[in-house]
């Protein structure tokens, strides 16, 4: 019985996580390149401009009002967005630099997914705490930072056409969420990877409601530097 505790304890905090849900994906085939995300949560979403500048990208952000970018592209064709996962105690790496903020030092700087991954190597990511952060680049390359304790930062690639995620941390043994099967059964159905594919994945595990509700979409398209934006479930728009 008490074996079970814990077990209960973390299903429970998956799926009470799961009550303000996020959901991304990136595809890959064909020189095509596209990253997606659905945005859900209970306030309207913000969209804001960062100039670059000498040794800094200029980049196109997406969040709330407190400006903190929940996603973000960048000139070069690097894409990242965050999804909230249940919340651990993060312990720093000592040998690791300190900086206030890698995820937008990694936009301002960046290019790759690779050189994405150095940074990581190289800087503590306190927020890796509660969220896990997927990046795609021009070329269609995609990975999946997150952290677990005792193991530090785990890096997922992209195997096969597309890479998707939600709320359940990268290394959940086996636990998928249903907006994770939904989208990826629709990603599977298609034969042909489009814009309208990635719009339909995301229609179909939008969110509606009080206590969560799709407040944004984005579909960046970092080889052509196009990005769809649709605001509250609007896809046809």
């Amino acid at each position: 019985m008490s074996r079970s505790v814990p077990f209960l304890l973390l299903f429970l905090m998956i799926c009470l996580n799961c009550a303000h849900p996020c959901a991304m994906f990136t595809l890959a085939r064909d020189g095509l390149v596209l990253f997606a995300n659905n945005e859900d949560y209970i306030k309207p979403g913000y969209v804001w401009f960062t100039p670059g500048e000498e040794g800094k990208y200029g980049r196109i952000n997406f969040g709330f009002n407190d400006h903190f970018a929940q996603g973000s592209m960048n000139e070069a064709g690097l894409c990242f967005d965050a999804a909230t996962v249940p919340e651990i105690p993060f312990e720093p790496d000592p040998s690791k630099k300190k900086v206030k903020n890698l995820l937008e030092k990694i936009m301002d700087e960046c290019a790759t997914v690779e050189e994405a991954k150095k940074y990581f190597e190289e800087y503590n990511c306190i927020h890796l705490s509660g969220g896990q952060f997927m990046f795609a680049d021009r070329h269609g390359d995609s990975m999946v930072a997150s952290y677990l304790p005792n193991r530090g930062v785990l890096f997922s690639d992209r195997a096969g056409d597309f890479q998707l995620i939600t709320n359940i941390r990268n290394e959940a043994s086996g636990f998928r969420c249903e907006r994770y099967v939904l989208a990826g059964r629709v990603l599977t159905s298609g034969s042909d990877f489009s814009v309208e594919l990635a719009r339909d994945a995301l229609n179909e595990i939008h969110q509606e409601g009080k206590q969560a509700f799709t407040s944004y979409s984005n579909i960046f398209d970092p080889v052509n530097l196009k990005i769809y934006v649709y605001n509250l479930a609007n896809y046809e728009e």
